[in-house]
């Protein structure tokens, strides 16, 4: 037996500067579910500046849940308002995002509709609550922030790979690229500045090329399809750390003053777990 249903989206768009000029807009688009019991769906959007009403129709047979159902059409309508939105960068310099929204499903012959929310998640990814000191700590940083844009991108990538950690090694990895980009006295964009950072920064040989290569083989170019070892990814992570606070060290706060010395971790002559 085939069950029909809609799902709505009511939200906003942001910047609201950038959507005052958006007249009204209709677009549709007709979708099929690559997983088995699924019918085609139909989505339809609505645009009138800085709102949106996304409505899509769908349909599957009885071998799929409803609460299964109603979670992966709340997903697909904001994956899909997202990648709406994201089309539109090649012709213009400005990005939207949606600032708010609500999705909210109804199955044919039903008098209710369902507010879907987030399923848990599965593998709770232990983590350090933060303090109020460290809020201070980390805070002492803006005025340098403010006048040190690749500092700046440093620290934004940084925070994104602990929030991200499916994705950390990429963004470790772009996120010491930042810190390079200000020891790199050779002017070849090619250059990974690898040996004037760590002569600048005191650092061991080779302590960042040993990042870089843990991030290219799994990340960068993928060489190796399996999970890295997580003991080597909170190992970059912690090089990572530290070659943003000894640059702040070095730069800002103890100018010629001995920087500690690094400790051994698991990067250090590591190999690939394929090789052990």
């Amino acid at each position: 037996m085939t069950q029909k249903a809609q799902a709505i989206l009511l939200g906003r768009m942001e910047p609201l500067s950038a959507c005052a000029s958006i007249e009204p807009l209709r677009f549709s688009l007709g979708l099929t579910p690559g997983e088995a019991g699924w019918e085609e769906c139909t989505f339809g959007c609505q645009l009138f500046r800085d709102q949106i009403h996304v409505v899509i129709d769908y349909a599957h047979d009885d071998s799929v849940d409803r609460g299964v159902a109603v979670a992966k059409m709340r997903r697909t309508v904001r994956n899909l308002v997202n990648w709406f939105l994201l089309g539109q960068t090649l012709h213009t310099s400005t990005t939207l995002a949606l600032s708010q929204e609500q999705v909210i499903v109804r199955y044919e012959g039903d008098t209710m509709w369902i507010s879907q929310l987030d399923a848990p998640i599965k593998e709770e990814i232990p983590t350090v609550p933060p303090t109020a000191e460290a809020v201070r700590e980390g805070g002492a940083f803006l005025p340098y922030l403010l006048g040190d844009r690749l500092l700046l991108y440093a620290l934004q990538d940084y925070a994104s790979a602990v929030g991200n950690p499916e994705y950390a090694l990429f963004l470790l990895y772009r996120a010491l690229e930042w810190i390079l980009w200000e020891y790199d006295t050779e002017s070849d964009a090619k250059n990974p500045a690898f040996a004037p950072t760590q002569v600048s920064l005191a650092l061991p040989p080779q302590w960042l090329e040993e990042v870089g290569r843990l991030a290219h083989s799994y990340a960068r170019h993928a060489r190796l399809r399996e999970a890295p070892d997580r003991a080597l990814v909170d190992a970059a992570r912690a090089r990572v750390k530290a070659l943003i606070l000894r640059h702040l060290c070095l730069k800002y706060t103890h100018p010629g003053e001995p920087l500690p010395e690094m400790p051994s971790d698991p990067l250090s002559g590591w190999t690939t777990p394929l090789a052990r």
